[in-house]
């Protein structure tokens, strides 16, 4: 904190230095008009022209042949704000393939440089491109044809079962995009820039986080399912049902539908119970689909929670 005298300016204004740090960090300059805002007792400056926050974090990953530590580490950085990543093995050029692809699963991430001992990796985001809210209705919708290939398994379309990865690889891709923004706005002028309010960025957080749960569930679906013939009518029964919950919890954040998002959560303990009540009375498998069908349904009532609990009121 750092404390400012008033000084008189003319007969009807006042003057407050700006912190050179913060002029700085801003990229202002003498001359520069900034916003001045007021709410309550309290002034807030920010710049008229905002560009996003650029910190030039530089990273260092001593990659020791684990991919998938390498994927946890990646999504550190990205999330974090790290502008360059440097992965280094002294054989890394044989891994080259494989971290492309690890990669190509953060939006805007790009190497840049590649050698015997080090692939270089660059961050290209530019927030003022992007909207959380139009990534959100994307990742929305490739989870509802996520939804649909399920179902066109259950019926017997063993093609369906490559798409099921490639567009869980889709959502992942927006989840990692969406939480980079998030952390980014809690800086203000970054904030400013994505349009949003700090309650916002907590409601965006829940939500974003129960679609992916969505998607992976759903992936797992096709995973114990085995073989797709002779799929129990129960299980397809309560699968619609919960697919219907799903898009009807989505509408109500869409829509801000406070009394549907309740109808939606009121509804969770018939679902549980005849998954329960199924699982005991089907096969093996079958019971391990019910049991992911029952975690789906979890997430499309902790959708709707998250507009209760921090949902954009208008």
């Amino acid at each position: 904190m750092a404390f400012r005298k008033i000084i008189g300016f003319g007969d009807s204004s006042f003057v407050v230095s700006l912190p050179k740090d913060w002029v700085e960090k801003n990229g202002l300059k003498k001359g520069d008009i900034v916003n001045v805002e007021q709410e309550a007792s309290e002034l807030k400056v920010t710049p008229q022209n905002l560009k996003q926050s650029i910190a030039p974090k530089e990273i260092t990953i001593n990659f020791e042949g684990n991919l998938k530590l390498l994927k946890s580490q990646l999504f550190n950085s990205y999330i974090n704000g790290c502008s360059l990543i440097n992965i280094q093995k002294k054989d890394i050029s044989n891994y080259y393939a494989d971290i492309k692809k690890l990669v190509n699963d953060f939006v805007a991430l790009e190497i840049i440089q590649s050698s015997g001992e080090k692939i270089v990796v660059k961050d290209y985001l530019n927030i003022q491109d992007i909207s959380i809210y139009d990534n959100l209705r994307r990742m929305d919708r490739i989870v509802m044809s996520m939804f649909d290939d399920v179902k066109e398994i259950f019926k017997g379309d063993e093609s369906k079962k490559g798409y099921i990865l490639e567009r869980d690889d889709d959502v992942n891709r927006m989840y990692n995009l969406i939480l980079k923004l998030l952390k980014k706005a809690l800086n203000l002028n970054d904030r400013k820039i994505l349009n949003l309010n700090i309650e916002e960025i907590f409601y965006y957080w829940d939500l974003v986080g129960s679609l992916e749960e969505v998607a992976d569930q759903l992936k797992r679906v096709v995973r114990y399912l085995g073989t797709s013939k002779n799929v129990d009518k129960r299980v397809i029964e309560l699968y619609d049902q919960v697919y219907d919950h799903y898009k009807q919890a989505m509408k109500a954040n869409f829509t801000h539908n406070e009394a549907l998002c309740l109808n939606i959560m009121n509804m969770r303990k018939e679902v549980f119970e005849k998954c329960e009540k199924y699982a005991e009375e089907l096969d093996n498998n079958s019971g391990l689909v019910l049991e992911k069908i029952k975690l789906i349904h979890s997430s499309a009532g902790n959708i709707a929670r998250a507009y209760i609990k921090l949902g954009i009121r208008v």
